[in-house]
Order: structure tokens, then sequence, then C-alpha cells
């Protein structure tokens, strides 16, 4: 039987950023992987377009174009992240973040993109972007709802607490009691078997 088990995000690593001085007000996490033309056509853009709007700054990371060292300065001088991905097995980026303390919106159709994992899922799978997300983090989107999501989350971003999240549900201990958890459900099925 397959379980699911995360990776620890140390909050020990990853300072608490969310007192620090922002220059800039959003991070977007750009990991937009397949249809990358259409997806910058009716998300990446029109966010951009929308900040630009409400007169907020924002810089773009685009995934594997940047360095780790890039990544922390940008949350440490930003009030939030975009995280624009299809879908993630467990999503550290977006958990470093969060374990720094900046509150994330996230888009999340729920849909499997990638096509070589298509041919091979069940029908009906639903997967997320976030996986590991629960309202202390943020707001997740879907497309047809981006500029309201947005707002909606710009309004409430001091309110979240994304670090108690991970500190709850992705710390290391967290992580340890989830394998020891795995590993009695095993031997119990190995005693009754």
């Amino acid at each position: 039987m397959i379980q699911p088990m995360f990776t620890p995000v140390d909050v020990a690593h990853w300072p608490d950023l969310s007192g620090t001085e922002k220059l800039v007000d959003v991070v977007i996490y750009d990991k937009i992987r397949w249809d990358r033309e259409a997806r910058c056509a009716d998300l990446l853009e029109p966010l951009k377009a929308h900040l630009d709007q409400q007169g907020l700054t924002y810089t773009v990371l685009r995934y594997g174009h940047h360095h780790l060292s890039q990544f922390k300065e940008a949350l440490g001088s930003s009030g939030a992240l975009v995280f624009i991905c299809e879908h993630e097995a467990q999503g550290i980026a977006y958990q470093e973040a969060l374990a720094s303390g900046i509150p994330v919106l996230a888009w999340d159709e729920g849909r499997l993109r990638d096509p070589r994992q298509a041919a091979l899922a069940p029908e009906g799978l639903v997967v997320s972007s976030v996986p590991y997300f629960d309202n202390r983090c943020g707001m997740t989107f879907k497309i047809a709802d981006l500029t309201e999501s947005f707002d909606q989350f710009w309004s409430r971003r001091e309110a979240y607490r994304p670090r108690d999240y991970i500190s709850e549900a992705l710390s290391p201990a967290a992580g340890a009691r989830r394998y020891l958890d795995l590993l009695d459900a095993a031997k119990a099925r190995a005693t009754y078997s």
C-alpha cells in the first residue's frame, strides 16, 4: 500500500521575514510547465496587468532561471507570493515562502496537466499545486476568478499565519511523527497478515 510522506521544511533554515522592510509588493513564482504560451496569455500577463492597475510592484522569478539566493532575497523584500504552477507532488518553493512567513496565493485548477502522467492516471483524478496548505497559508484561485481572488487575498494578507502552518504540519518533528505512524501501520498489517 502506498502512503503519502512529505519532505519536512525546517523553519530554522527559513527565518521569519514577515516583518522585514518590503521593497516589492508581490513575488510571482512562475513555474508554468505545459502550454506556456496559453498560460502566459490567460494567467501571467493578466495577473501582471492587474497588479499594475492596482499600483502594486512585483518581481517575477521563473522556475529554473534563478538561484536559491535570489529566491530568498525576493521573499525578504516582498509581502506576498503568487505561486503559478499546474500541480505539485509537494511544492518545496511555496512551502519555503510559507516557512518565511510570506502568505501565498496559488493557482490551483485541480487538473493534471502533465500529458505523460495523465495517460496513466485514473479518470477524474484531482491534483493540486499546493497539496499541503490550509487557510492560514493564504488562498487558491482558478484562472476564471484571478482578479477577484487576488484582491480578496491582498486585503487579508496580514491575517494569514503561514509559518504557523509549516511549524505544525510540515516540520521535521511532524515528519518524524508521520513516519512513525506509517511504520506502526505497516507493522500492524504485517502482524495481522
